[in-house]
């Protein structure tokens, strides 16, 4: 297998925000959607082959924006949110290599993966930013409901 200098990258990027995050609960919700996110990835990666009228536009702007929707639902953080991607995506890339290891030199950290991340990547951060803005104008919104039906 050829290990590619993304993939010790995204690693590297995993375990750091793993060191750093503040409490066991975080460390557990961290690992547990980076595993979610492999997974997805992995199912998305094989299933939509199958069922082509779920892929909107392309195979990996599908898995991009699905992946980038949920990590942005999930986790707060910019810094989490890329390491659960990267760590779940490389997860996935590896599950991939393992399911079809006969057919060919398996390579982890390609550098359609990298392209794929940094698509979900703009993906996640614009969708958190977009719901942050809802949230925001919800509270305003909720607020000014608030305030008038306390006037009458």
């Amino acid at each position: 297998m050829e290990l590619n200098g993304p993939a010790f990258v995204f690693a590297g990027m995993v375990l750091y925000m793993l060191a750093r995050a503040k409490g066991v609960l975080l460390r557990f919700h961290l690992g547990s959607v980076t595993l979610l996110l492999g997974a997805l990835f992995f199912l998305l990666s094989e299933m939509l082959h199958l069922m082509p009228t779920l892929i909107i536009g392309d195979i990996g702007f599908t898995i991009s924006l699905l992946i980038g929707l949920l990590t942005a639902m999930l986790l707060r953080t910019p810094a989490m949110q890329l390491a659960a991607l990267a760590g779940g995506m490389l997860l996935g890339e590896g599950l991939g290599l393992y399911m079809h290891r006969g057919s060919g030199e398996p390579a982890l950290g390609s550098a359609a993966l990298v392209d794929l991340w940094w698509l979900s990547a703009f993906i996640t951060r614009g969708s958190s930013i977009m719901l942050e803005l809802l949230l925001i104008s919800l509270r305003k919104a909720l607020r000014a409901l608030n305030d008038a039906w306390r006037i009458r």
